[in-house]
């Protein structure tokens, strides 16, 4: 099958910078680290449905460096441009909710890995998030040398 090219109009003429997708829709931000995402259904036509507000979060000072998409969850990495901190949260992506976060280091990407396990790079060093319904907690489980 040929791939096409297909338009997604900005949002306040703002451009995307990063973008990810369920089994039914396409997640888009915009590269001003807002606490924003854009929700469009993929079928039959691409059209927009929701602008996510990420609540619990400071407006001014966190934003969103970047997500993915697995399993009915979306993995953010959310940015303190202030205090050059960073955390990783894992929100259930029919309504937001927020299931758990992890605060990190330097972080350069996220990744879905097996079901409900998240793969994170920082600068140095890989992690293993490991699921808080299957472990009872969230912690950085696993070191991967």
């Amino acid at each position: 099958m040929p791939l096409q090219q297909c338009w997604v109009d900005r949002i306040n003429d703002k451009e995307w910078s990063s973008g990810s997708c369920s089994d039914t829709s396409l997640y888009l931000s915009t590269g001003d680290l807002s606490m924003r995402l854009y929700e469009y259904r993929l079928r039959p036509i691409i059209e927009f449905v929701k602008e996510w507000q990420l609540f619990g979060l400071n407006s001014k000072r966190e934003g969103i460096l970047n997500f993915t998409c697995a399993n009915g969850k979306i993995a953010l990495v959310i940015s303190n441009i202030h205090a050059f901190q960073r955390l990783i949260e894992l929100r259930l992506s029919t309504t937001f909710e927020r299931l758990w976060s992890a605060p990190l280091d330097a972080v350069a990407h996220c990744c879905s890995f097996n079901y409900d396990e998240w793969i994170v790079k920082e600068l140095l060093e890989f992690y293993i998030f490991l699921s808080m319904e299957k472990f009872g907690k969230n912690t950085k489980s696993k070191h991967i040398q």
